[in-house]
């Protein structure tokens, strides 16, 4: 995702590739072959975790760098004004949880020394210790008793290495949405949860990423 000035724009790329990672789910349950629900569900899931992943390390650039929300208001940061470029703002997120860690000759970080910008504790964290002027409008966002953020990587784990451990960690998550824990993951997700009879739950899972993309760039 583009660093952007407003975040009305990220706002709207990131619902955008919400929307795209799961859009070819609605008719996932009327296959009659397996391993195409199978190949369809691998994709959105990867994909729907990759999106979130890009959108907090983009928000957090965005908003160390110094940019308006949706309703243009200015966040700022402690940095904000000593620092220019992406890669150093990059650089402030690695040296806060691994202070160890040097770039490269170039000046690029390895993307192996990032913190894990699925994990929405990253985001809470860097806010609070870089001083964002909208820290407790974040914190807000992440306090509504959404799933998403803690239960997708479980089910991406399943589907980036399909094992026994893997699997039976994704099922095991289904007695919290009151959906039987014998179905496959695949099963699980395009089940209804108890909170949400007239969806899925990887549907239901993306409208929460979503809210909270809106929440975090208004």
């Amino acid at each position: 995702m583009k660093i952007v000035s407003n975040l009305g724009h990220l706002e709207g790329n990131a619902k955008w590739a919400i929307d795209r990672s799961i859009r070819l789910l609605s008719s996932a349950k009327s296959l009659a072959v397996p391993f195409e629900r199978e190949e369809r569900m691998t994709f959105a899931i990867v994909n729907l975790l990759n999106t979130w992943a890009n959108f907090q390390r983009t928000y957090f650039i965005c908003c160390l760098l110094g940019a308006r929300s949706s309703v243009n208001s200015q966040i700022q940061s402690s940095v904000t004004g000593s620092i220019s470029t992406i890669q150093e703002a990059i650089g402030k997120a690695v040296l806060h949880f691994k202070p160890s860690r040097s770039p490269r000759s170039n000046g690029e970080w390895d993307s192996r020394d990032e913190p894990t910008w699925h994990d929405a504790n990253t985001l809470l964290k860097l806010s609070t210790a870089f001083s964002f002027t909208n820290d407790l409008d974040i914190q807000t966002a992440f306090s509504f008793g959404f799933t998403a953020h803690r239960n997708l990587v479980v089910f991406r784990n399943y589907y980036a290495h399909k094992n026994r451990g893997t699997k039976s960690k994704a099922q095991a998550i289904a007695v919290q949405y009151l959906i039987p824990q014998k179905l496959h993951p695949t099963a699980i997700l395009l089940s209804a949860p108890s909170i949400a009879a007239s969806t899925s739950l990887i549907q239901m899972w993306a409208e929460e990423l979503s809210q909270t993309v809106e929440l975090l760039c208004s």
